[in-house]
């Protein structure tokens, strides 16, 4: 048996993880995004009614000032190396 003929464990495992991000990561990233910068809140379909109903589409995006603000304090608190 050659050396190489099987993949190492290490390979597998990064495979596997590189799966699993494409499932699942990639997915819920751009989902999650929408909540931050406000286009996520609404389905088409619920603004679809809501405009045949002239009623606003109203959107409260606390996220977006709490993870801005939790980047400016990790920003600023790095310690230079």
């Amino acid at each position: 048996m050659k050396k190489w003929e099987s993949k190492p464990p290490v390979l597998e495992r990064w495979e596997y993880a590189k799966e699993q991000r494409e499932k699942y990561f990639d997915k819920n990233s751009k989902e999650n995004y929408g909540y931050y910068d406000g286009t996520g809140h609404w389905t088409t379909d619920e603004e679809r009614i809501l405009t045949a109903e002239n009623r606003p589409i109203t959107t409260l995006n606390f996220i977006f000032k709490a993870i801005n603000a939790l980047s400016g304090n990790e920003i600023s608190n790095r310690n230079n190396l």
